[in-house]
């Protein structure tokens, strides 16, 4: 899937650890899954979980340039 960056509220990070909402979005994004709808598969996950605060989420792809320096960085790698 590429790299990416995740942001989300803290109510996906309530009910799921860093790796699983990384590995979820990961898959969807494998998968040819546009950002947007990983997003929306990546709250609606955790709203089946429980989350009471799952409204906020945003993927995005990185490009080789910024790749290199989010691997620099702290970050979510698959």
């Amino acid at each position: 899937a590429g790299r990416f960056v995740l942001l989300a509220s803290d109510g996906v990070f309530d009910v799921m650890s860093d790796d699983e909402a990384c590995a979820l979005v990961a898959a969807s994004l494998a998968d040819g899954t546009p950002p947007a709808d990983a997003c929306r598969a990546l709250l609606q996950n955790a709203s089946a979980r429980g989350s009471r605060d799952d409204k906020a989420a945003i993927v995005v792809r990185l490009g080789a340039a910024a790749a290199a320096e989010a691997a620099r960085s702290t970050s979510c790698e698959i």
